[in-house]
């Protein structure tokens, strides 16, 4: 499992790749091995403010918004200079910061959203940005011309997580920059490297200062209270914890902020009496997936009380056998968890169902010779 992955230390600010104010950084950590990948640039409050006045001053005093053919040909090169990052630097630095398995990567981790670009792009192209309404008479007699016009809403702060973070890093900024916004990216602070290569894309792609910026920082909060307070931001979108959604919420009503929260929860598989249990346990594996770590991913299975004896018989030996292991080699789906406080809460959690009750049928307890961050399929 050892990493010898190097990423983007550097934050992406105003068209150039910079050193955080004071040349502050953090380390990075492989979650399958407990040790240090490398550093990223630790933000400070006014390197977010330097982001956020080029984003501003890009939106508000160049064309980039009203310019649909420009700004398309700069997003194709940007997309290109992307997907020819995938190899070189994407997929390795998912793998290695992430603690996504190889075989996450292959699908919604890496390739599948990479290759959803040209879709938006060859949807951006083919909009309609002004169109005529049919003419109409008011109450007062008077025949009046309709138009619809989509304009962007101006500059975003886009607030990601770790689990899938190349997915969310390009699912809102590429729509976002598509319709004519500015973007500042805060990736959480256990995936840098993730959001600074797309800040390299950007600058080897030529995209013009100021439209993409990038901060990392390893105190999420520090920056992130700047983004959604300043003025000077207008939309505030956040994929994340249900309880900082709520802050994020609160901050930004100050400015009366456009926010787009999705927030926690995670998925259940119920299965009912008449159920095909084999087919229905057989789904139950989709917790291992990344170790769970998604939220369309069932973490809970709830079974009709006349069948869960006979769901807990059949599931444990298929627990049991679930291999789980170093998320570089293909074979595996399910790797470490991401960080040791999350490790320590959910063996917390198992030790406290157990004190109220539960049985452990399969897992339950850290991996024997752990030396990142692996629980086995609980």
């Amino acid at each position: 499992m050892a990493s010898d992955v190097h990423g983007e230390q550097r934050l992406y600010i105003d068209g150039e790749l910079v050193a955080a104010g004071g040349g502050r950084t953090y380390d990075n950590i492989n979650p399958a091995t407990g040790e240090v990948l490398g550093v990223a640039a630790d933000a400070s409050p006014d390197d977010a403010r330097r982001a956020i006045a080029a984003a501003r001053r890009a939106f508000d005093e160049t064309d980039w918004s009203t310019d649909h053919a420009g700004r398309l040909r700069m997003l194709r090169r940007f997309a290109a200079a992307i997907e020819a990052a995938v190899e070189t630097e994407l997929r390795p630095q998912i793998i290695a910061e992430a603690g996504q398995p190889d075989m996450v990567t292959r699908g919604p981790g890496c390739d599948e959203p990479v290759a959803h670009l040209s879709w938006v792009l060859d949807t951006m192209e083919a909009f309609d940005w002004q169109r005529e309404l049919p003419r109409v008479t008011t109450q007062q007699g008077i025949l009046s011309d309709r138009q619809v016009w989509y304009e962007a809403s101006g500059v975003v702060a886009a607030i990601t997580p770790w689990n899938f973070p190349l997915q969310t890093n390009l699912a809102k900024v590429f729509p976002a920059l598509a319709t004519g916004n500015t973007v500042v990216l805060k990736p959480a602070p256990d995936t840098p490297w993730t959001a600074t290569a797309l800040g390299r894309a950007a600058a080897n792609a030529g995209l013009p200062p100021g439209v993409f910026n990038v901060v990392t920082a390893a105190d999420p909060a520090e920056v992130g209270e700047v983004l959604c307070a300043d003025p000077r931001i207008d939309m505030v979108s956040f994929t994340g914890s249900t309880v900082v959604g709520k802050r994020i919420m609160s901050v930004a009503a100050a400015t009366v902020k456009k926010v787009f929260l999705e927030l926690g929860g995670k998925s259940a598989l119920i299965v009912l009496e008449d159920a095909n249990l084999d087919m229905a346990l057989l789904s139950s594996l989709g917790v291992c997936y990344h170790a769970g770590q998604g939220c369309a991913i069932p973490t809970r299975l709830l079974v009709h009380r006349s069948r869960y004896d006979e769901a807990v018989e059949k599931l444990a030996p298929i627990f049991q056998g679930m291999p789980f292991g170093d998320p570089t080699d293909p074979q595996f789906m399910m790797g470490p968890v991401i960080n040791r406080r999350q490790y320590d809460k959910i063996l917390g959690m198992i030790a406290d169902g157990v004190a109220e009750g539960a049985r452990v049928v399969a897992g339950g307890a850290a991996a024997a010779d752990n030396r990142g961050f692996f629980i086995p399929p609980t």
